[in-house]
């Protein structure tokens, strides 16, 4: 049986077009950071469960535990991640789990990323009740939180959410309202980089890779030099929709790993499926790593150990 998301059909194209437009915003994962080296095992969320894959070896994924939104540390050899409320360790094995924070009832976190030391992880928190996250730190060995944005509430109805630390340490980037954004890691000198979602820093720190709509976008981490990437620009008989997701760099950033996500008109239904794939920055090949079954969220690169 073919796992996927199935949507009223009469609902969704009540809609129309719009739906199909904000799809990017609604279903974006986050992506994580990528740490330099040479290309080593991929994490990933499919089915409310963790898992691993080799990517020279498709259909080769290791279910390691129930959580979502793993995010490796920089030597590949532990994962965070989140659990309900909870934001936790494990090793990259999927041995050692351990919680680093739990947060109070009503309140989330989610997207959880290392700094380049090893010693900090970056998360988006909800603490209003609404919905509406801001960016905060804690300790990889525990502690009190720090909050790093003021975005988050009702007043403004906008979230900071899925930050990465750039791999050299000097920036953070972010999404928020539509838009990717930078500031320092204590928060200060904050300012829009480019429009797009779930951004993800390049192994050098010098490009961001965001998805724009069905789309992915290359830009200078200052800003300029962007680069397009429409790898699914052809929509077959029933295809609703074929777009990019949840970019990341390989560690000798000489690829990109994401998640395509797939609408397809089934009848009474409107079936959404990912997959995970790689995309050659050199060959502009494509290749598949999973299947709709185990499906392929929010994918992070490790380097080899």
């Amino acid at each position: 049986m073919v796992w996927g998301v199935h949507l009223n059909r009469g609902l969704a194209l009540g809609v129309g077009a719009a739906l199909l437009a904000l799809a990017a915003l609604l279903g974006s994962s986050p992506a994580q950071a990528t740490f330099p080296g040479r290309p080593g095992l991929i994490a990933f969320n499919g089915n409310g469960r963790i898992w691993t894959i080799s990517p020279g070896t498709p259909g080769s994924a290791k279910e390691l535990a129930t959580g979502i939104e793993p995010g490796f540390s920089p030597n590949g050899e532990l994962i965070a991640f989140v659990k309900s409320r909870k934001l936790l360790v494990m090793r990259s094995d999927g041995s050692g789990e351990r919680v680093v924070f739990e947060d109070d009832p009503g309140n989330y976190v989610d997207d959880p990323c290392f700094s380049p030391d090893g010693k900090t992880i970056f998360f988006s928190r909800d603490t209003g009740e609404e919905g509406y996250s801001d960016i905060w730190s804690i300790p990889l060995a525990g502690g009190e939180p720090r909050r790093l944005t003021f975005t988050g509430g009702h007043d403004t109805e906008v979230s900071a959410e899925f930050p990465e630390v750039a791999p050299n340490g000097r920036f953070v980037v972010f999404q928020r309202d539509g838009a990717t954004m930078t500031m320092r890691p204590d928060g200060s000198r904050l300012k829009k980089l480019t429009k797009g979602l779930d951004p993800s820093v390049s192994p050098d720190s010098r490009q961001v890779v965001v998805q724009r709509f069905e789309k992915l976008a290359i830009i200078g981490a200052g800003g300029g030099h962007e680069r397009v990437l429409d790898l699914y620009p052809k929509k077959y008989p029933g295809e609703l929709q074929r777009e990019a997701a949840s970019p990341t760099f390989s560690p000798d950033g000489k690829s990109i790993v994401f998640t395509f996500r797939r609408t397809v008109d089934a009848g009474p239904h409107l079936n959404v499926t990912k997959r995970l794939m790689i995309y050659s920055l050199k060959t502009h090949k494509i290749t598949q790593l999973t299947n709709a079954e185990i499906g392929g969220s929010n994918p992070d690169w490790a380097p080899a150990r």
